[in-house]
């Protein structure tokens, strides 16, 4: 900065300031060293419940509790990022009241950070949160706040982060499916809408997106598979790519060394826990 003023032929600046750069939380550690005493990937994850109408006669969305008592299940909206490798990984379900999909989600990822809406998180959920995960960072924010984007913030938010890429479809498959159809996937977008805006706050998020790494979770560990609920992205539409990197035969990409090697520590972990 005191070479710029020379030219200029200003005064040398004896004040050192401080700017922001990046801010480093447990769920979005991205560097080599940092990362080194943890091979595995140390996951943020962004959940979000919504309500399913009381008054409904389909089974795929009540759960029997009791003799002749019937509970509606929650749609469970959830967005996890691997911040050193820019994996995205994404999926919305219904659930039940014990949240066994959650369960299934928590085991196999196990989170470090999680972010919630205030109001969007029921306390089964955040019960199951706490008792799963070991010694998780729990954050809950406002939504609508910085920290937590609305869909509507994020539909706003989001072709920003794809307009200087020279892909032929600038906007990945997974993310372009949501945007089509914000209503039925209204769960996974507000989820996603948390995660970008806490990335954001952390200016991570448009190194995060640049990677283009978006994966449902549904293929990646099977989390919210058997539900009935909305699908949004048709794993065998051949004219969209989800990303820049090589497809494999479920949308994704294929994973470089260092992928497969945390890809198998977290296998391996999950086999005995």
């Amino acid at each position: 900065r005191n070479e710029e003023r020379k030219k200029k032929g200003l005064k040398k600046e004896s004040v050192v300031r401080r700017e922001k750069v990046v801010v480093l939380t447990k769920g979005t550690l991205n560097d080599a060293g940092m990362l080194a005493t943890a091979p595995e990937a140390s996951y943020l994850m962004c959940l979000v419940e919504l309500p399913v109408p009381t008054t409904t006669n389909n089974d795929n969305v009540t759960s029997e509790m009791g003799e002749g008592v019937m509970r509606p299940k929650v749609w469970v909206g959830m967005c996890a990022v691997d911040a050193a490798t820019g994996q995205v990984l994404l999926g919305q379900w219904l659930d039940d009241d014990s949240r066994t999909q959650l369960r299934n989600a928590l085991t196999a990822l196990q989170p470090v950070e999680v972010v919630l809406a205030r109001g969007r998180a029921s306390n089964p959920a955040k019960k199951v949160i706490r008792g799963l995960l070991r010694d998780p960072i729990v954050n809950e924010y406002e939504l609508g706040s910085d920290r937590f984007w609305t869909v509507d913030t994020l539909l706003e938010k989001l072709p920003s982060y794809f307009e200087d890429d020279d892909s032929s479809s600038s906007m990945p498959a997974v993310l372009d499916g949501i945007v089509k159809d914000k209503n039925g996937n209204a769960a996974v977008a507000s989820a996603l809408g948390g995660c970008l805006a806490y990335l954001n706050d952390g200016m991570l998020d448009k190194q995060v997106m640049a990677a283009r790494r978006f994966e449902l979770v549904s293929e990646a560990y099977g989390v919210g598979s058997s539900s009935n609920g909305h699908h949004h992205h048709n794993k065998n539409n051949s004219s969209s790519k989800n990303t820049d990197g090589v497809d494999d035969n479920s949308g994704g990409v294929t994973p470089d060394n260092e992928d497969i090697k945390r890809l198998l520590a977290n296998k391996v972990k999950h086999m005995f826990l």
